[in-house]
């Protein structure tokens, strides 16, 4: 009788892992063929409707706003694991956000929409798993401008997650 072998188990376990994990990065959605984008329509009604979405919004921001975007929260905090790392990457494409620190790894797709010298920003859907319960009080991930030479973002739902008191304006650094 053979045993189960957890040696011969364990690639075919970790291609699959691969192969069903997201690529943030890697893959700009516009530039998927259509076919590409949906096997299905009847099993992919939401997916087509977020890429329709995506589509939309990326048509309406200008390419003055392209680019990576990061800054520290709570940065001075004598604790380290106070501090989170807080990232929007904005292509012609889409909107990523990313946060990580302590306990802590959210990627989310945003969307955006260009409004005077500022983006409205809102939550499309999480990447690689990481959905917080914030998202159930709030979706808006409010305003991203630029003032002065200076990047700011007001965001409830940062608020939301990580703020104490009044809403606080962040300033982010252009990589």
């Amino acid at each position: 009788m053979n045993a189960f072998n957890m040696k011969s188990f364990l690639p075919v376990v970790v291609v699959f892992f691969l192969l069903s994990c997201d690529q943030v990065g890697n893959t700009d959605i516009a530039n998927l063929a259509p076919q590409d984008r949906v096997s299905t329509p009847k099993t992919n009604t939401a997916f087509r409707s977020t890429l329709e979405e995506i589509s939309a919004s990326a048509d309406q921001i200008s390419g003055k706003w392209y680019g990576t975007y990061v800054f520290t929260m709570n940065e001075d905090a004598e604790d380290w694991r106070e501090q989170q790392e807080v990232s929007l990457r904005i292509t012609k494409d889409s909107i990523i956000y990313h946060a990580q620190g302590f306990q802590l790894d959210q990627t989310y797709l945003l969307s955006g929409k260009e409004v005077a010298n500022a983006l409205q920003l809102k939550y499309v859907r999480a990447l690689r798993y990481s959905e917080s319960a914030v998202l159930k009080k709030t979706k808006d991930f409010g305003q991203f401008s630029l003032a002065k030479g200076k990047y700011t973002w007001t965001s409830p739902y940062l608020h939301a997650s990580f703020g104490q008191g009044a809403i606080k304006t962040y300033v982010l650094k252009k990589k």
